[in-house]
């Protein structure tokens, strides 16, 4: 989620697609305040930060 490297086009089919980029560390951290599941988690990154590559966020989070 801070990079831009998508391993899947990297390395194949068995790695996660990730097309999100551009967070901080801290972003991600201040993220987790108050989420009690993967899903908060990912819910408060979209809610708190915009991003261009938020439409990716679903789909990064599917793939565990």
């Amino acid at each position: 989620m801070i990079d831009s490297f998508n391993q899947r086009e990297f390395y194949g089919f068995n790695y996660p697609v990730d097309r999100v980029n551009g967070y901080t560390i801290m972003q991600l951290q201040n993220s987790l305040v108050g989420a009690s599941s993967w899903n908060e988690w990912r819910d408060n990154i979209k809610n708190r930060y915009n991003n261009p590559s938020e439409i990716y966020l679903d789909e990064l989070f599917n793939n565990w």
